[in-house]
């Protein structure tokens, strides 16, 4: 299953990510007129690939592209456990929605 999400700040910048049978989770991030992705996570394209914490990393490669930050990102699955997405700030709402989505996709 396939997501995609736009950067907030870089609106050249856009992700697609998910999770596939044959890839685990993955990340795939681009400008729109490039014709392969600038930057390709998952189990087949990364020698870093963490068997033990997949979804973390996927998380944190878009955190390290500044899709979120990791501070909103420990924040919101901290809040997760609390509190619904839609109680959750607007900055928390959207990390929230890419953990769920990546989870959705997996399921």
């Amino acid at each position: 299953m396939r997501f995609r999400l736009d950067h907030p700040h870089d609106r050249r910048l856009r992700a697609e990510y998910g999770w596939d049978a044959a890839v685990g989770f993955f990340v795939e991030a681009w400008f729109p007129h490039d014709t392969k992705p600038t930057l390709s996570f998952s189990a087949l394209d990364d020698e870093g690939y963490d068997q033990r914490r997949p979804l973390r990393q996927a998380l944190e490669v878009l955190a390290e592209l500044g899709f979120f930050t990791l501070t909103d990102l420990d924040e919101a699955i901290r809040s997760g456990d609390e509190l619904l997405p839609e109680e959750m700030p607007k900055r928390l709402r959207r990390v929230a929605e890419v953990v769920e989505n990546f989870k959705a996709g997996a399921d």
